[in-house]
């Protein structure tokens, strides 16, 4: 399959599709190296379920956590963040960045590894935007999806910093800000056609 990519990028490799397929190449192999830390995130997301239904059934509300489905969500929030949080943190050795970059749209570059790198940071605040709402009612709130996906991004830069696990960039908060308000609007789409067809 990736030689069948390369074979197609390479075709046309000077024109638009050439580069586009650069860089869909670029972008499927690095969201191909996250997938170890699913089934991280799944083990962490079942024990946690685990834990609350144990919790649960001591307090003697065992049929309140069967009738609420949004547990579930639960788990794919835990697996969602312990990929985002491996990918962010805890697969960088700690001192090996250490720069700031306060430049808007710095990091778009000018090669196609550079374009894969920016978009993926689009991509990977996706979930975000799509699954808090689905969870938790206060996101379902645009407004509010977006700031709290802002300060999350902006959390994560500065402790990036402060390890010196990641460079402190504004367009990493910027795109991951992004990449939330693109999930939000999926969601609330499907919401709305959900609605309709309910209705």
């Amino acid at each position: 399959m990736n030689r069948i990519w390369l074979e197609m990028a390479n075709g046309n490799g000077s024109g638009i599709t050439g580069k586009l397929m650069h860089l869909i190449q670029y972008i499927r192999e690095d969201m191909l190296k996250p997938i170890r830390y699913l089934m991280v995130g799944a083990g962490i997301g079942l024990a946690f379920i685990i834990v609350l239904e144990l919790c649960v059934h001591l307090a003697g509300k065992g049929d309140w956590l069967r009738k609420n489905w949004r547990k579930w969500f639960w788990v794919l929030i835990i697996i969602y963040l312990t990929v985002l949080l491996n990918v962010a943190f805890f697969s960088r050795e700690p001192g090996t960045r250490n720069q700031v970059s306060l430049t808007l749209f710095e990091t778009w570059g000018n090669t196609m590894q550079c374009h894969a790198y920016f978009v993926e940071n689009i991509i990977m605040f996706l979930p975000f935007g799509i699954l808090f709402p689905m969870g938790f009612k206060k996101f379902q709130s645009g407004c509010f999806c977006v700031d709290m996906a802002f300060l999350f991004s902006l959390c994560l830069e500065i402790i990036q910093y402060e390890t010196q696990r990641g460079y402190a960039q504004i367009d990493d908060v910027v795109t991951n800000t992004a990449g939330a308000l693109a999930g939000w609007l999926f969601w609330r789409i499907c919401k709305f056609v959900k609605d309709l067809i309910v209705s």
